[in-house]
């Protein structure tokens, strides 16, 4: 039995189930908005506050290979909410607001689940 596990933004709970599910052998996939491998995190070609924040999107519970990203809506997201626009991410109706995001999320994983004809 194998789990696919999906998360918008991480945590510590969050990293905790992934650790435990992948020393296990049972973490299938993971799936999330936005995450960067671990070694380009550490890398010096991204400036510093950029690597400190998205070295907070660095999963390394799970080996690349098996995460999966649906990063558009949430990139879009966090790049207007910087520069000021508010129309793409309007609380509930936004197509880059927090629902946004985290109802792409789940439908891409729904729609993985139907693909792998899991019950």
């Amino acid at each position: 039995m194998s789990a696919l596990v999906s998360h918008p933004t991480g945590n510590a709970n969050l990293r905790a189930v992934l650790r435990a599910l992948e020393g296990v052998g049972a973490l299938s996939e993971f799936w999330t908005t936005v995450a960067l491998p671990p070694g380009l995190s550490r890398s010096n070609a991204l400036p510093h506050h950029l690597r400190r924040r998205l070295g907070q999107r660095t999963f390394a519970e799970v080996p690349w290979a098996r995460t999966r990203l649906q990063p558009w809506r949430e990139v879009m997201r966090l790049a207007t909410r910087g520069a000021g626009v508010k129309f793409p991410t309007r609380h509930e109706t936004g197509w880059a607001s927090v629902d946004g995001v985290y109802h792409a999320l789940d439908r891409a994983v729904a729609q993985r689940l139907r693909s792998a004809k899991c019950p």
